[in-house]
């Protein structure tokens, strides 16, 4: 008789909790839709409030692949709004809870966009300490090499760019613009069989860049190709929507016309 009563007891207890634990889930879900909901119009401090008290209601929800997908948002926000410094912040911030090396990659673009920025107020120590940055951020990430090559680049450390464009095409080979920036690279050490070689490939993957017809010019230009050099050239001005460029390579064109014999 007292183990019925028992029974009975534990029988009633778990009808009870029964109601509870549905509650509970069904809000942890609830929760997980006010988040989506949240980040779909943008209130992104609001989607990881959402999202980490669906986790805390009920254990069995993942929620990191949203929360880290917030916090990319947000980064990608602050740098489209021109707030570098927030963007760095935030991106900090997010990396203390997650190890994705998609949310290093934002943080490392933020870091790249502040470094430029630097760069455009000729504040070069800095603009050097955030490429850095980036690269310790996200060193499996092509683009930091890039950048941080292009600064050397901008900068007449050539063979310092180098290794840096190398390692760059090593992590993505597919990269045009990093072979373009290597080409270049290449072109200010009198290096022309090596420089022609890149800047093709660079070609050969995206024929539509005029950046890359006018680096070309120039390699051709150095070595004496100048109606070689002169197609490149006009090509570059057809296909350029950049005012410099455009500017850049009618000068250049006046020049090479000037000395072809």
């Amino acid at each position: 008789m007292a183990l019925k009563i028992i029974s009975n007891i534990m029988l009633f207890i778990v009808s009870l909790c029964i109601p509870f634990l549905i509650g509970c889930s069904n809000s942890a879900a609830e929760h997980v839709k006010l988040g989506d909901i949240a980040l779909d119009r943008g209130n992104y401090d609001l989607a990881v409030s959402e999202y980490t008290r669906a986790a805390e209601l009920d254990s069995s929800i993942n929620v990191e692949m949203k929360i880290n997908l917030v916090n990319e948002k947000k980064i990608k926000q602050l740098l489209d709004a021109g707030d570098y410094d927030k963007s760095i912040e935030a991106g900090l911030k997010a990396l203390e809870v997650s190890t994705s090396e998609s949310l290093k990659e934002k943080l490392a673009d933020a870091y790249i966009s502040r470094a430029w920025y630097y760069k455009s107020k000729r504040l070069n120590p800095y603009t050097l300490a955030d490429l850095n940055s980036a690269v310790n951020t996200a060193p499996e990430y092509f683009r930091v090499y890039y950048e941080r090559g292009r600064f050397y680049n901008n900068q007449w450390q050539y063979n310092l760019a180098i290794p840096e464009l190398s390692k760059s095409i090593t992590l993505k080979s597919d990269f045009a613009p990093a072979y373009n920036e290597r080409a270049f690279s290449y072109y200010k050490n009198e290096k022309w069989e090596l420089a022609l070689a890149d800047v093709d490939r660079a070609i050969d993957l995206d024929a539509a860049d005029a950046h890359f017809y006018y680096t070309r010019s120039l390699i051709y230009r150095a070595t004496k190709k100048y109606t070689i050099a002169i197609a490149d050239l006009e090509t570059t001005i057809k296909l350029t929507k950049d005012n410099d460029l455009l500017q850049a390579a009618e000068k250049e064109l006046t020049a090479v016309q000037a000395i072809q014999p």
